[in-house]
């Protein structure tokens, strides 16, 4: 018995660690220093890789539902893309992932 219970636990602990990764984190609206105002949004969970994370919002709809974001328009979303602006350069090693 002991022998199955304890791959099922560490099974257990490992999709609940992966799970907590991939997770949206809402943004409250506030103020910055300067007096302007960031509205409400969602972002990705910080997690120091930059492929992975949505990008900026272009268009309103996409403040609220990330997955929509496509900085390239190329129907991948940002993400899933490894390249977020097709320059040829992985997000992870670009110094201007969206192009700035």
């Amino acid at each position: 018995m002991k022998k199955r219970l304890i791959p099922l636990i560490s099974t257990c602990l490992l999709l609940g660690s992966v799970n907590s990764v991939f997770a949206d984190v809402y943004v409250e609206g506030y103020y910055r220093s300067d007096g302007t105002y960031v509205r409400p949004h969602m972002r990705s969970s910080p997690d120091g890789v930059k492929w992975n994370n949505y990008g900026p919002s272009q268009r309103s709809i996409e403040l609220m539902n990330p997955h929509l974001r496509d900085y390239d328009g190329d129907g991948i979303s940002n993400s899933y893309d490894f390249d977020d602006d097709n320059d040829g350069w992985f997000d992870d090693y670009d110094s201007n992932q969206y192009g700035r």
